[in-house]
């Protein structure tokens, strides 16, 4: 009776294993194609055409939080492609839309904490009379994240990237910023994703940041040595080739 019963319930669960096995082998492949896609500067339409076909895999998994999370991703690298503001916001408002659908289904998944951040960070640039308010939004989202993962190198990422941009009168400044590029970097040297549909991007982004600083503390060797690690990560960055060959020259 024992081995009929284990017999039916391996033909009732084997299905639902392998339809969950498929659904993050599919959501996998969605998400290395954009972050690729994104590492070599695709045009929006590229984006948007991942984009869609997001949105017809997150109506057909068990997944969709994740699928969200990606879908929010796109909206905000297709912000950074839109000349007109107007069409910068709107991209925007949907990722945060994707963001709150996310954590409706997953409230502890840190990495959507830290895209919210990301998302508010960019909009201060496109709506600085709101400054205050997103700058409130960007700490809120840093600190549930911090909470979640203190040790996610996406966090210190985005956090050094606050406080680059941000006057060190008003709480910024490169120390700052210098300081959590570091950690971030240290941090991506051990991080390992929970699974193949869980973020990768950044580490060249937090590289590039640290040449940048080094640049500025003209501190060249240490420059290019941040900036040959971030081309290394993603070999079609053509900004740190170009800063690289701009250092190159200077040491002639």
């Amino acid at each position: 009776m024992k081995r009929i019963l284990k017999i039916f319930m391996l033909s009732v669960c084997l299905p639902f294993v392998g339809l969950a096995q498929s659904n993050q082998s599919g959501l996998a492949e969605l998400k290395t194609e954009l972050e690729t896609a994104v590492r070599q500067e695709a045009e929006a339409d590229e984006l948007r055409a991942i984009e869609e076909r997001l949105e017809a895999f997150a109506a057909n998994n068990d997944r969709s939080w994740m699928t969200r999370y990606w879908m929010a991703y796109a909206g905000l690298h297709l912000a950074y492609r839109m000349e007109n503001k107007e069409e910068g916001l709107s991209c925007l408002q949907a990722a945060l839309q994707h963001l709150e659908e996310c954590l409706d289904r997953n409230g502890r998944f840190s990495e959507a904490y830290i895209l919210e951040a990301s998302i508010h960070s960019y909009m201060m640039s496109l709506t600085p009379q709101d400054i205050v308010t997103l700058s409130d939004k960007v700490t809120r989202a840093m600190r549930r994240a911090a909470r979640l993962e203190p040790e996610n190198p996406r966090l210190l990422l985005t956090e050094g990237s606050t406080f680059y941009y941000t006057p060190e009168a008003y709480g910024g400044g490169m120390n700052k910023a210098k300081a959590s590029f570091l950690k971030s970097v240290e941090l991506f040297g051990t991080y390992r994703p929970v699974d193949s549909t869980y973020p990768t991007w950044g580490e060249d982004e937090a590289c590039q940041y640290l040449a940048q600083i080094f640049v500025r503390e003209q501190d060249l060797e240490n420059a290019k040595r941040y900036y040959e690690r971030a081309l290394e990560i993603n070999p079609t960055n053509r900004a740190v080739q170009n800063a690289l060959n701009r250092l190159a020259r200077r040491s002639e």
